[in-house]
């Protein structure tokens, strides 16, 4: 971890060793680097009973406190308690956030009572939150200790399409927030905040014309304050969502207007990531040339300021090369990309990348790798929640099984992938599989079939102007799509 992590890990650890009755903070965003703090705690407080309390999917009207008493009961001599997760109970409205914040505040004496050491972990949303629900709150509290990355601003960070997140956390923060927007006033750049990581989570939970509203709203906000650091942000995601959604001529106008700004303020992570984002749209296109300019000087940028935006690039490096036909390029780009990304714990880049991998050894015809890198990706994906990616694996894995001539799996496996795509709006991804259909109908003598397939792929195509389905469309049916 990094050097100010250390310092912060070995003072927590200290104060654990001696301490007897406490209530403690923990504040870290990162799952990754939660699990990895917790794991060195429980080695390292071997001497000490010490357990772990996971709150997550616990119902919010069973309460949290009694979960934490059952573990007490279990084990009467228990010391001290992690206790992870309180923001990922079951939660149905804003009325249950408001809820659980105010238990939070009025258990707070109780905690004292148990006579135990009590070690939250909390991510800075939810601190924030709490602290705006009750200032008196951490009077109560023992030591706060912050894991967390200070040369980054949460609400200047960009987004990529490579983060980690829980469902149930993802929809328990929307009602956090527009509790937050509701009940508290707030300064114009907090509203700014607020309706900012709204859009992210929206986006995550692929509800993309919500994310693109609030999206929208934070724009309008942090360029009448003058804030051209946010205005990049927002710029960059909106064109995301447009991506998204298959609109590349929008797009492509949003990243570029974000890429302006963040030259205009020599913001390194805003340049690197926009033009990797811009680099997509012309790969979209068709235009590999274009796609690899931007790409390269992408990664040129990033691999000296962001080791997720180096992953992310690295893996786009990759895949043009694939689309050009260099597969040994694309390969050593793409093992390039997965090394980065499991060095960091990018769970959900990991994935993507073993994906990609998957599929390039399925078009030079080793099989037997590409289902072992394919299948490695769906178990990860299906782990952390990635729809997308699993619609898109589950795709690839079809035409494993087509090429070995297993026409009822393939079936199986496009099947399934075009309703997970149909469900989240993924809809470059939905013609590719629906395109994937068309092909095995025809293969299998389904002719009607077949032509019913087609015939919506280049309805869709018409829209997206996907240059790679144009050509499949082309070349195998001899339609101009």
């Amino acid at each position: 971890m990094p050097d100010n992590h250390e310092n912060t890990y070995k003072e927590l650890l200290i104060y654990l060793q001696n301490i007897d009755v406490s209530f403690v903070i923990v504040e870290v965003n990162e799952p990754a680097r939660q699990e990895a703090i917790v794991a060195e705690l429980t080695a390292a407080l071997s001497g000490r009973k010490i357990t772990t309390v996971n709150l997550q999917d616990t119902d919010v009207s069973t309460g949290y406190l009694t979960e934490i008493r059952k573990h007490i009961d279990i084990n009467p001599s228990v010391e001290i308690l992690l206790i992870l997760n309180i923001h990922k109970v079951k939660m149905e409205s804003a009325d249950d956030a408001t809820a659980l914040l105010t238990n939070m505040n009025l258990s707070r004496e109780l905690y004292l009572k148990l006579n135990k050491v009590l070690v939250f972990f909390l991510p800075t949303y939810f601190v924030d939150l709490v602290i705006k629900t009750a200032k008196d709150f951490f009077s109560y509290v023992s030591i706060t200790f912050k894991f967390l990355d200070v040369d980054k601003q949460p609400f200047m960070e960009l987004s990529s399409p490579e983060e980690y997140f829980n469902e149930q956390e993802v929809n328990n923060r929307i009602l956090f927030l527009e509790n937050t927007l509701n009940t508290y006033k707030l300064t114009e750049r907090e509203r700014g905040k607020v309706f900012y990581d709204l859009g992210e989570n929206y986006r995550k939970v692929y509800k993309y014309d919500t994310a693109l509203k609030n999206y929208s709203k934070s724009l309008k906000i942090v360029q009448e304050i003058g804030d051209k650091q946010g205005e990049g942000a927002a710029l960059n995601n909106i064109g995301q969502i447009y991506h998204a959604i298959g609109d590349y001529e929008t797009a492509y106008k949003y990243l570029r207007e974000s890429l302006e700004i963040s030259k205009e303020i020599g913001n390194e992570q805003g340049i690197g990531v926009a033009l990797d984002n811009i680099g997509q749209i012309y790969h979209i296109r068709g235009d590999y040339d274009s796609a690899l300019t931007y790409y390269k000087y992408g990664l040129e940028i990033l691999k000296n300021v962001d080791k997720k935006g180096e992953g992310t690039a690295l893996n786009s490096n990759g895949l043009i090369y694939y689309a050009k036909g260099d597969y040994d390029t694309a390969l050593k780009y793409l093992f390039e990309s997965l090394k980065v990304r499991r060095e960091i714990g990018d769970k959900k880049g990991e994935g993507i990348t073993l994906s990609n991998i998957g599929e390039i050894y399925r078009v030079k015809s080793d099989y037997e790798s590409a289902l072992k890198y394919l299948l490695e990706s769906l178990k990860i994906t299906r782990e952390i929640g990635d729809k997308k990616q699993e619609g898109i694996t589950l795709n690839n894995i079809s035409q494993i099984h087509n090429v070995k001539g297993d026409h009822n799996s393939t079936l199986e496996y496009l099947l399934e992938s075009l309703k997970i795509k149909k469900e989240i709006k993924d809809i470059l991804g939905y013609a590719r599989s629906l395109f994937n259909l068309a092909m095995l109908y025809k293969a299998t003598g389904k002719t009607r079939e077949s032509a019913k397939c087609l015939n919506e792929v280049t309805e869709i195509n018409k829209t997206l102007k996907s240059y790679d389905i144009s050509q499949k469309l082309k070349r195998n049916f001899g339609i101009e799509g």
